[in-house]
């Protein structure tokens, strides 16, 4: 699974919501990967700031959960554990800036997934118009790729 998402915030929030279901079990053998170096930066700055935090997630946190972090949680911080993330056959999934499909390192994974049937992209965000993400979004089967992204433009 691919998940475009806004460095700041949204992934945030989507490895808030993943967490209880891998502590849980129910992701077990399934890596999740942040492949944004902003988006990593950003988680720790959370980290260092739980007074901004609610209720409910400083209860996390007195119990001993990291909400940001879980079993077969990874952060890609270089371009080769990027691309070597690619490479994977068992099931995963990719946070990966940017959130509308319009650049970094989510055009790869795109690049590498978007024709799999097995693969599933999965937009959690606004998709402004003329984005990709909104192209794909609207179903467009026929499409100029972005220049240089290499994306088939049978698939956008």
């Amino acid at each position: 699974m691919i998940i475009p998402a806004f460095a700041i915030g949204r992934t945030q929030e989507i490895l808030y919501e993943l967490n209880p279901f891998a502590e849980a079990g129910k992701l077990s053998g399934v890596k999740c990967f942040v492949d944004s170096p902003m988006a990593i930066s950003a988680s720790e700055i959370y980290r260092r700031h739980p007074e901004c935090f609610d209720e409910e997630t400083l209860g996390l946190i007195s119990r001993g959960d990291s909400p940001l972090e879980f079993p077969g949680m990874e952060y890609a911080l270089s371009r080769d554990k990027s691309k070597a993330i690619n490479e994977l056959k068992e099931p995963h999934i990719v946070i990966s800036a940017s959130g509308m499909c319009t650049g970094e390192r989510v055009l790869h994974h795109l690049m590498q997934n978007i024709e799999r049937k097995e693969s599933t992209i999965l937009c959690v965000g606004y998709q402004a118009e003329g984005t990709l993400g909104r192209r794909m979004l609207d179903g467009v089967t026929s499409s100029h790729a972005p220049e240089g992204t290499g994306l088939p433009t049978s698939s956008i």
